[in-house]
């Protein structure tokens, strides 16, 4: 067997009944800008820097809530699509004769509106166009004669006949889809990524199938790979067509069969008021990913005083009453945002991971401390390798590796992230001849208020 560090990580040890960190992520998502290397992004970028480096596509969308909500750098992998967005039947509303056809493959979702700005056939009349419903407009131009692109999206204009002034016609596009195979692929290929980071967020609706796989990955990545990581995932979009709760108990039956403390599902959908101004319906894992990069890796980014989520930029969640079905959502496992009763903005329910009933590590908090500190002790085992033993001194010798084996225990106490731990060297190895080391580390995690029970009653001071 090769020499390295192995590190054993014990899950159960709490006896759990069933009753500023540093956030780096890796985002992979579909993108037209194909690059041989994760593209990094940093929250010194504008909304237009973003986009321009990761195209107008569901991989800048997340990348840009993030940004915005806390994470100080992001890399990202595009991937191609497996399936191609959709384009609906033009609405026309006005009295002008004119007809425009959409088509193409759309890099994103996007709500197209073409205002006819000046009377007039093709190179004559006058017209701008939105991608946004509306929000920000095109510069006003000619009404163009054949078939002209919308640049950055994928989507291309005809327009034919006779427009008036004030006539609208509008379209929405749906995103692509990313290719399961591609996402299993890139996911494999960070193995050999040289920069640290915490998590990968898979950006895009998953199923099951994907959780499943990630969570054997993540395993993988653990053991393997020595480079421990947390998954985020997103959950399907609600159909228009299914109430909350049927959409509440599909994902409950989903999450199954599936037990890992790296995999996280984020089950919060919402129109949300983006970077750029636009107000979109999207999954809020980029959100969420974001306040990861401003907590510290102990921190619960569901802390009311420190983590809100302004109502004006979270502009209401869906579907209509999934307020009503999270508490089943988070008994299951997923990951939520919710109000609560007399505070406007939202915030993340639970950060909860898709872990074991009994588990030490059932929230996400949890999992960041354990993988930072399998990351920091790995480290600084690795340099105590081949390290000679005098064998008249053994006790002393194992003693000064014991000493700096706990530096890393004590800079996560001085980091505030654990309330204390310990590294203990097993002086009781026969080094000459099996030449291992064995070492526990023991540590105690921060506490966390999860709910708050006050007793208010009437005192009658002449009772006394």
């Amino acid at each position: 067997m090769l020499g390295d560090v192995y590190v054993n990580v014990q899950d159960g040890n709490l006896k759990r009944t069933t009753v500023t960190g540093t956030g780096v992520q890796v985002k992979i998502g579909v993108s037209e800008k194909i690059a041989d290397e994760p593209i990094e992004i940093t929250n010194s970028m504008t909304a237009g820097k973003i986009k321009e480096m990761l195209g107008y596509s569901p991989l800048a969308d997340a990348c840009m809530d993030s940004i915005e909500n806390g994470a100080g750098k992001v890399y990202c992998v595009p991937v191609n699509a497996e399936t191609a967005g959709t384009i609906s039947e033009v609405q026309h509303t006005g009295s002008g004769s004119g007809t425009v056809t959409v088509t193409g493959k759309p890099h994103n979702a996007y709500t197209v509106i073409i205002s006819i700005i000046e009377t007039g056939t093709t190179n004559a009349g006058g017209m701008k166009y939105s991608i946004d419903g509306g929000i920000t407009y095109s510069d006003e131009m000619t009404i163009p004669e054949g078939k002209t692109a919308i640049p950055e999206t994928g989507i291309e204009i005809s327009m034919t006949g006779d427009f008036t002034e004030g006539d609208i016609y509008q379209v929405t596009a749906t995103a692509p889809k990313m290719n399961h195979k591609e996402l299993l692929s890139a996911v494999e290929n960070l193995k050999n990524f040289t920069k640290v980071f915490e998590m990968i967020h898979v950006v895009g609706a998953t199923e099951k199938a994907t959780w499943a796989a990630l969570a054997a990955l993540a395993a993988k990545f653990m053991e393997e790979y020595k480079k421990p990581v947390i998954f985020i995932c997103e959950s399907s979009e609600p159909s228009s067509e299914e109430t909350a709760e049927q959409y509440a108990e599909k994902l409950i039956n989903d999450r199954k069969g599936i037990n890992s403390i790296y995999v996280q599902v984020v089950a919060a959908w919402g129109y949300y008021k983006k970077m750029d101004n636009r107000e979109v319906l999207e999954n809020l894992a980029g959100v969420i990913t974001g306040l990861y990069g401003a907590a510290k890796e102990s921190q619960s980014v569901g802390e009311v005083a420190s983590f809100p989520i302004a109502n004006d930029k979270l502009i209401s969640l869906v579907p209509a009453g999934i307020g009503e079905c999270i508490p089943d959502l988070d008994e299951a496992g997923y990951c939520t945002v919710r109000q609560y009763n007399g505070l406007e903005d939202y915030y993340v329910t639970n950060a909860k991971m898709f872990s074991a009933e009994n588990s030490d590590f059932r929230y996400a908090e949890e999992t960041r401390v354990l993988n930072r500190l399998v990351r920091d002790i790995r480290k600084a085992a690795l340099e105590k390798l081949h390290v000679e033993i005098d064998m008249s001194n053994i006790e002393a010798s194992f003693a000064r590796i014991q000493e700096e084996l706990n530096v890393p225990i004590d800079n996560a106490v001085a980091d505030g992230i654990i309330s204390s731990g310990r590294v203990t060297v097993d002086v009781n190895e026969n080094i000459l001849v099996d030449e291992e080391m064995n070492a526990e580390l023991v540590y105690v995690p921060k506490g966390h208020i999860r709910t708050i029970h006050v007793n208010v009653a009437v005192d009658n001071p002449y009772n006394a």
